[in-house]
Parts: C-alpha cells; structure tokens; sequence
C-alpha cells in the first residue's frame, strides 16, 4: 500500500494575470503544510423532538499553507519582510558628522558598513585628527562601528571620511502583498521515492513570524498564508481555480 512520507523542493514564482514568471527555489524548506478548509452550517430539524441533523449546508471555502524557511538569502529576506533586495554600491563618505556629545566608551554607528582607510577629525578652527586607538578604536569595520576612547582636548562634534564596501540592502516593509506561485516537487519516500507535484496558484504570504537574531541551533522561520482563488483558471479543468494534486504514474491507484 503506498503510504505517503514527502521531501522535495518547494519553488515560487510571482505572478501577474495569472501567469507565474520565472520560479527560484527557497532550498530546503520544511514542514511544508496545505490545508483545505471550509465552513459548514448544519440544520436540524424540529418535529422528531431529537433536534436530528437534517440539512448540511456549505459555506467559504479556503486554502491555507505553511512551511518553514531556513535559508537566509538575501531573495528569502526581503520576501519574508515585503521587501526588495538591492545593492549599496561601494564608495566613499566624507564629513559623516557623529552625534554630539559623545563620551569615553560610547558607540558611534557610521552611515555604512564594510568601512576601511577610516580617518576622524573634530571641530576645532584648525581640525586635529585623531588618533586610532589612543581617541578611538574601531570596534567593527563590518558593522560601521567606533568607540571612543578619549576625548582629551578635542572638539566636539566629530566628523568620519572612509571608504565602504558594496552590501545587500533590505529595508523592511517597503512593498505590498506579492501574489505568488508555490510549486511543490515532491518525492514520496515511503513510495520508492515516486515523484509528486502540488502547484498553488495566487499565494498572498504574510510577513515572517519569527526573526530570531540570537538562538542555540539552526534558524528557521515560520511562513504561513493563503491560496487565492483564481478566476484566470476557473473553466480549467485540468488546474481547477485553487491549486491541483499530481501524482506523476500513469493510472489512477
């Protein structure tokens, strides 16, 4: 008897019109979930005196789904978060003016990240530079970060001129809801691994549940949302209008 135990890749698409665009894979997506849900009204009768279910009405009918994301690419991120990656070419900054005042070990955050050939002055008629790791030290080239270690007699406020690096920039919750394509190509491996596709059509995702910064084991995050009717495919008798099961053997079991 063919039991079902499923892995495989799961791939979306954006879609317009109803028609996807090309698919990428999220990579090593688990718990994939569907559900199928509908509401149900039930009437009962009023002569028996047993108040006897006589009636079963159906009411909405909705296709839910869930998985578990755990690749942390740039792509992932900004769909999790309603967002488009793009990239900060790399450049230079000069007179990046630091919060004022500023005290011995305080943290001063630079505009960029990636910072290299970093050089510090103050305000004084005649600017004097200050020295690394006698006024300032750097606490993190990658994360455009400075401590202040001395102030002597410096003027206040400070001022930065560096070099940056190109980064990946992903501003959350810049865009819209994303109607988009999920397409599950599974492999049964309770069944000789027998190949099985799931396709759901308009797929409105919700924002991540759980971005967890700090954690003890592999990240994952929780993704859930809706499969939209689509009218597009409403007469298709091959897609239907939600989603389709495909079983890749040639007769029905």
């Amino acid at each position: 008897m063919p039991y079902y135990s499923g892995q495989g890749k799961l791939l979306v698409a954006n879609v317009v019109n109803g028609v996807p665009g090309a698919f990428r894979r999220l990579f090593d997506v688990g718990e994939l979930t569907v559900t199928a849900d509908i509401e149900v009204e039930e009437v009962q009768e009023n002569e028996s005196g047993g108040r006897l279910t006589s009636l079963r009405l159906q009411g909405k009918k909705a296709t839910s789904f869930s998985f578990k994301l755990r690749h942390f690419t740039d792509r992932n991120v900004a769909m999790m978060l309603y967002s488009t990656a793009s990239v900060i070419a790399a450049s230079t900054a000069t007179n990046q003016v630091a919060p004022n005042p500023l005290a011995v070990g305080d943290f001063w955050r630079l505009p960029h990240q990636r910072v290299s050939s970093v050089v510090i002055t103050d305000s004084a008629g005649s600017p004097a530079t200050l020295t690394l790791n006698t006024h300032y030290r750097i606490s993190s080239a990658d994360h455009g970060t400075i401590e202040i270690l001395n102030l002597a007699a410096l003027v206040q406020p400070f001022k930065a001129a560096y070099s940056y690096a190109a980064v990946v920039n992903i501003p959350m919750f810049t865009t819209g809801i994303v109607e988009m394509w999920l397409r599950f190509e599974g492999l049964n491996t309770a069944n000789s691994n027998e190949p099985v596709l799931v396709e759901l059509y308009r797929c409105a995702m919700d924002p991540v549940r759980n971005l967890e910064l700090i954690n003890n084991k592999a990240w994952e995050g929780d993704m859930q949302g809706s499969a939209l009717y689509d009218e597009t495919k409403a007469s298709d008798t091959v897609l239907g209008s939600f989603g389709r099961v495909v079983n890749l053997h040639a007769a029905i079991t």
